[in-house]
């Protein structure tokens, strides 16, 4: 082979080694993040907490962009159909469990694949302050023998929390439609519903001015953040409900980019002001991902399937 053919060849097999580098640098531009709920929600609040902590280690940041409405539906089939390549993430908790188990999210969460949860909330039961009922067991004795209101968003996750609360007693607790949390406690500290189902920032300003109540925890173990207040299971009726932050990519994002993703948000984790924003939020400083985050997610599945099926409540 002649020079000149040698110098040819060199430069071709450069320009193909450095064209097969080029694509499979990861990301090559933004990563979005479409979080499925209006912005100062706390899957926005999370989502942020961990950009911020991302832009120190990832070469390319994360663009956080809300699209909420149809039940999550909205931004969960943006991500659903966006190209599998890493660069489109969906920030959200199981309201998007929810959604497709009563068919508003099509195709729903089986096009996607859960990445990591990165915090969180559990959930209380709450009465006001001047309520008769002192512990879980005076709330359900009463639900026994009179209707017991809540307020909730029906079809939202504190209304499956309230039914999972009840299922544990085998009592009805009836639904009072209330579009936020917010309106859900002010309708509690207006004395028109007798109990609300909220995570602990929600609630814990009123409950430590002595305007709220609140009766127990709904996890497995006491909070760190609440440590006076028992679980539902020492109060003889267990039942977990929780909110848990989670992040998702389209089904077929390939392995390295997954683990890599991954690996972002378990460092972001770590991250010292992270773990103390979220601490002062009340939120739960957990990390899941790989098998562990999958698991987690067929079973809330099953779960929410399954009071879908039982009380009604898939749409049409």
């Amino acid at each position: 082979m002649d020079m000149k053919r040698r110098r040819l060849l060199a430069t071709a097999t450069a320009t193909l080694a450095a064209t097969g580098a080029a694509a499979q640098a990861f990301p090559a531009k933004p990563v979005r993040v479409v979080v499925a709920s209006g912005a100062g929600g706390a899957s926005d609040i999370v989502a942020r907490m961990i950009q911020r902590a991302v832009a120190r280690t990832s070469p390319q940041p994360f663009v956080v962009a809300n699209m909420p409405g149809g039940g999550t539906s909205i931004g969960g089939r943006e991500v659903a159909g966006a190209a599998p390549d890493g660069h489109t993430l969906l920030m959200m908790h199981e309201a998007v469990i929810v959604a497709t188990a009563q068919g508003i999210f099509k195709p729903g969460v089986e096009e996607l694949t859960p990445l990591a949860m990165t915090g969180r909330d559990i959930y209380t039961v709450v009465v006001n302050a001047a309520s008769p009922f002192r512990t879980l067991k005076d709330l359900f004795d009463a639900a026994r023998t009179r209707p017991i209101r809540t307020a909730v968003n029906i079809g939202g996750l504190n209304h499956f929390t309230s039914l999972i609360a009840a299922e544990s007693a085998k009592v009805e607790i009836r639904p009072v439609q209330h579009g936020s949390g917010a309106d859900s406690v002010r309708s509690l500290l207006g004395n028109q519903v007798e109990v609300i189902f909220a995570v602990p920032s929600d609630v814990i300003e009123y409950h430590n001015a002595r305007q709220m109540r609140i009766l127990a925890v709904m996890a497995e173990q006491r909070s760190a953040s609440l440590p006076d207040i028992p679980t539902s299971a020492e109060a003889g009726f267990p039942s977990i409900s929780d909110l848990n932050h989670m992040w998702w990519v389209p089904r077929a994002t390939p392995a390295a980019r997954v683990a890599w993703l991954r690996g972002q948000l378990a460092g972001a984790m770590q991250d010292a002001e992270v773990r103390a924003q979220l601490t002062a939020r009340m939120i739960e400083t957990t990390f899941m991902s790989g098998a562990d985050i999958e698991a987690h997610v067929a079973r809330k599945r099953a779960e929410i399937q399954g009071l879908v099926d039982k009380f009604g409540l898939k749409q049409n």
